[in-house]
């Protein structure tokens, strides 16, 4: 539970908002009356898997389950918020006051009801706010074990030696295409849906999960350090909280992407963590985005699709290009990283986004190749 008491002017804005966010479509995941029937099943389906958990009776574990400890009195918030966001909002705050870029109000975490996988923020003179939910703790949750998969099949096949060209990690995807097949599972499904909530579950082998938890960290730690920064920017500069042209809001994303790398990276030293202190989490965030609005992109403009898919892209006006914000994290990891790691840092990032760029390159003609026999076989 957060320490902040909430008056009921501050509890009715922020259910406000969370309304004005949710689609309608939608009220059955976020609505915290039927959140007692869910946790119910999720109760029993917990005990099942991991009963020693539930036998310790561990009062932070059962008050995940709980609707009637989400951390506010809103009709949507969910105790989930608290247990996926708490603890990366902490350590993001921690790594701010390190750094001497701590915002001077404070801030309050609440549950987004928007089903993007992109948490957001809300700058103000007083309390800050920073609205994260299932969108993103899920997108990240299936996405990490999508490049788990997929980055621990390539020392079977390789060997030590790293990934060089595409010739590499194609064999990689032969030997075992588990990791790509989920992959492409994951972009079309957003392609329809535009979230990955409601996806299903994905079972993975647990000598897979230490890494797994180490990619959804390093991801959610960006997210929340991102949101964070804009809260920053907008004590600084309060007219970045205002409508800004497309140049301005390109700025103020690139501005706020380099301070929660700089965010994560203190983070990664906290718990000595590599990839979080390189920014693997922001690479595979971008990447992954890419792959989704590629993937949504590619079937919208088929001719042959019979749904109708949404075709609003994550990079529109207000967003640099994910080239853009790919190179523009290189740059600052390189810069940022002291001469005798430098190299090896940046060789690690280089190869990890080789990879990224086969999965999508494997996705992307994947989908062509089944639009295309849909083509054939309608025309036939």
């Amino acid at each position: 539970m957060p320490d902040e008491i909430l008056c009921d002017d501050q509890r009715r804005y922020i259910e406000y908002l969370q309304e004005k966010m949710l689609d309608p479509l939608w009220i059955a995941v976020f609505e915290q009356s039927r959140w007692a029937d869910w946790s119910a099943y999720l109760v029993k389906r917990a005990e099942r898997l991991y009963p020693e958990i539930f036998e310790s009776k561990d009062p932070n574990v059962l008050a995940l389950f709980d609707p009637k400890k989400a951390p506010y009195d809103t009709k949507f918030e969910l105790p989930t918020t608290i247990a996926d966001f708490g603890s990366r909002l902490a350590d993001v705050k921690r790594a701010a006051d390190l750094l001497g870029i701590k915002t001077n109000g404070n801030i309050l975490l609440a549950t987004s009801t928007d089903i993007s996988p992109s948490p957001s923020s809300l700058p103000t003179t007083g309390d800050h706010l920073i609205f994260a939910g299932l969108g993103t703790s899920l997108y990240c949750n299936y996405w990490s074990k999508a490049i788990t998969a997929i980055v621990t099949a390539i020392q079977p096949v390789l060997g030590l030696d790293r990934v060089l060209v595409s010739a590499d990690i194609r064999r990689v995807f032969e030997a075992d295409p588990s990791g790509i097949i989920l992959a492409a599972r994951l972009a079309l499904y957003y392609a329809h849906f535009g979230t990955i909530i409601g996806f299903g579950e994905v079972n993975e082998p647990i000598n897979k999960t230490g890494y797994r938890v180490l990619l959804l960290r390093a991801m959610e730690i960006f997210a929340v350090a991102h949101e964070y920064a804009h809260c920053v920017v907008g004590e600084k500069l309060p007219h970045s909280s205002g409508q800004l042209d497309s140049s301005e809001s390109i700025d103020l994303e690139n501005l706020c992407d380099e301070i929660g790398l700089l965010l994560s990276r203190e983070v990664g030293n906290f718990y000595e963590d590599y990839l979080l202190f390189v920014g693997i989490g922001p690479l595979i965030f971008f990447r992954t985005m890419q792959i989704c609005e590629d993937v949504r992109e590619q079937i919208a403009c088929s001719e042959s699709h019979e749904l109708s898919f949404n075709k609003r892209r994550i990079s529109s006006g207000s967003h640099p290009v994910t080239e853009s914000r790919v190179e523009a994290l290189k740059n600052q990891i390189y810069l940022k990283t002291a001469v005798e790691q430098r190299e090896n840092a940046t060789l690690f990032v280089e190869e990890y986004d080789r990879i990224l760029i086969e999965v999508l390159r494997e996705v992307k003609e994947s989908v062509s190749s089944m639009l295309n026999d849909k083509n054939s076989s309608s025309s036939s």
